[in-house]
């Protein structure tokens, strides 16, 4: 009788132990199921329906698997599926944290970075600047100075002695000035190097110098107001794409070969892209009249990209986007390739693209997106860059997208950069997430007229320009009152 005492007072502890077991796994299972609600809100991009379904049910859970205790079997179900669900809800909230963190250290950018190289000709047996001290240093007499002074200073410091310095009227006179000895180094900004490299005689630049020094000088962007001469929409989203193809980060100041003005409607639910092609000879924002190409903006800064164009259409733009190419086949893979709707049939490098649809991955996609392989070479280009953005959007409101979204933002977050607030991302995504809307896209490119002409940036020398078509350009204005005055608009 004593045995049977004994063994039903441990039976009866190990079921009580095994029911205060449940309550504390059910009870940590609430708190865990209240602090990812609590990150839910905390990264602005979980809709309020879903937040208070997660709530309803981690409640009724818990007061389930609290109940369940009563019986030795289903307490023990109850105990793993507490266990489980905590597991699943704590990876939810590591990847909510991992996508906020990410997000952020992409978005708010509002500074840019020159990155300033010091070079000799490439059989220089000089390798760093202490054995260029006595070197006389070829520097630009005007353009860039601030930036070129900001560098023989620091030059000057550790070499002891102040460098020689010979003033060139533009980059050209400065390479040369290189080439045939005048001097033997020359302090050049990356961001110019475009403009040189696009003019006979200089493609070669970068195989002819090598770099002894760098300077990365990063600057605040201003933060502007909207300009009362400038149009916009109540119900609009006006972004400026800029891609660029630069070393290291997407925020370092280079020719932008992508100049696309984005809008969204989110009244009437579409999206207006005015493709600008990159040799529109322009005056830019900061060059007092005289005429560029639309790509050497981006040379002096994504600031006066945005200001070129807005003087070119009229309008307001909202924030920017700045995408390197050199990541963008890691996204396009990311998202498990892209369905892009080709307008023609043509081959790019031993790619073949057949008019309509073809999935591409993220090469095929880069290679569609640059090929001017085309009768109207640019114009062509700058219609297929919108249909590849036009792909990216449909599979990126896609439930499909999901599987993969982890990979896309490590990618996105070391390619891109924009100017919009973490807290605009979040109102976005949770827009899309609540209402699950079918963006309707409407494209456009202007067009000009080939011809040749000196550019501001490029001083003397005469480079392939596109002068701009007016009647298409007013058209271009048209479309974007409208999609800024909320009406429908349709492409012709």
């Amino acid at each position: 009788m004593a045995s049977s005492e004994k063994r039903e007072t441990q039976k009866g502890k190990s079921e009580n132990l095994g029911k205060i077991v449940g309550y504390i796994l059910a009870t940590i299972f609430f708190i865990i199921g209240c602090v990812t609600i609590a990150i839910g809100v905390n990264i602005a991009m979980v809709p309020g329906k879903i937040l208070l379904l997660i709530g309803v049910g981690v409640t009724a859970l818990t007061v389930l698997f609290v109940a369940l205790q009563t019986w030795k079997i289903p307490g023990m179900v109850a105990k793993v599926l507490s266990v489980i669900l905590s597991i699943l809800l704590i990876f939810g909230c590591y990847w909510a944290n991992y996508t906020k963190a990410k997000i952020k250290n992409m978005s708010g950018i509002r500074t840019q970075i020159d990155n300033i190289q010091v070079y000799v000709k490439a059989d220089d047996p000089a390798n760093d600047v202490m054995d260029a001290k006595t070197y006389a240093f070829g520097i630009l007499k005007e353009l860039d100075r601030e930036n070129t002074d900001a560098v023989v200073k620091d030059i000057s410091d550790e070499v002891g002695v102040s460098i020689g310095t010979y003033e060139c009227s533009d980059v050209y006179e400065m390479v040369d000035a290189l080439y045939t000895g005048k001097v033997q180094a020359i302090i050049l900004n990356s961001g110019y190097e475009g403009p040189l490299m696009e003019t006979e005689g200089y493609q070669d630049f970068q195989s002819r110098v090598k770099s002894i020094a760098f300077k990365d000088i990063e600057k605040e962007i201003a933060t502007e107001e909207k300009k009362e001469e400038l149009i916009y929409g109540e119900n609009t989203l006006t972004l400026y794409i800029s891609g660029v193809d630069t070393r290291g980060s997407a925020n370092v100041n280079s020719n932008s070969d992508v100049n696309i003005i984005c809008v969204l409607n989110f009244k009437t639910h579409q999206i207006l892209l005015i493709h600008t092609p990159r040799d529109f000879y322009v005056p830019l924002s900061i060059s007092k009249g005289a005429k560029d190409k639309l790509t050497h903006a981006g040379g002096h800064g994504i600031d006066v990209s945005v200001e070129t164009m807005e003087l070119l259409y009229g309008v307001n733009i909202d924030d920017y986007v700045r995408v390197n190419f050199a990541g963008f086949v890691d996204i396009v893979d990311a998202m498990g390739g892209l369905d892009v709707n080709s307008e023609v049939a043509f081959s790019q490098d031993g790619y073949y693209y057949n008019e309509g649809i073809n999935h591409l991955n993220g090469e095929e996609a880069l290679y569609f997106a640059r090929s001017r392989n085309f009768e109207n070479g640019d114009r062509q280009r700058g219609r297929d860059q919108m249909i590849v953005i036009e792909a990216m959007v449909d599979k990126a409101t896609t439930t499909d997208f999901l599987k993969n979204y982890g990979d896309v933002l490590d990618k996105v977050s070391n390619t891109l950069v924009t100017s919009m607030d973490y807290d605009e991302i979040a109102d976005l995504v949770k827009s899309q997430m609540e209402k699950n809307v079918k963006w309707d896209v409407q494209r456009y490119s202007v067009d000009g007229f080939d011809s040749s002409g000196s550019c501001w940036s490029s001083g003397s020398q005469v480079l392939y320009v596109m002068e701009p078509d007016q009647t298409k350009v007013d058209q271009a204005k048209k479309y974007l009152k409208q999609i800024y005055m909320d009406e429908v608009v349709k492409v012709d």
